[in-house]
């Protein structure tokens, strides 16, 4: 950021991986890479993010990306 101002033409979701992977490849022109981002070392059973802090981690992560949480939607909210 900037200011206000995201530096950036594209911000990929993890949670949606593939799908911005193949926005890019669209916009790159690449269409021979779609749907072939490989997955190594996937990981399975994590569960959601918000299960993973205590209520000490939650306040500083929230504290420290507060303009990010806010930007693309993450909450520890239930």
């Amino acid at each position: 950021y900037e200011g206000d101002n995201l530096l950036v033409d594209y911000v990929g979701r993890f949670e949606t991986l593939l799908y911005s992977y193949n926005e890019l490849c669209t916009h790159l022109a690449l269409p021979d890479k779609i749907n072939r981002l490989p997955r190594i070392g996937a990981s399975s059973g994590r569960g959601l993010y918000k299960n993973s802090f205590n209520s000490s981690t939650r306040d500083l992560v929230s504290d420290l990306y507060a303009v990010d949480c806010k930007t693309f939607g993450y909450s520890f909210d239930d």
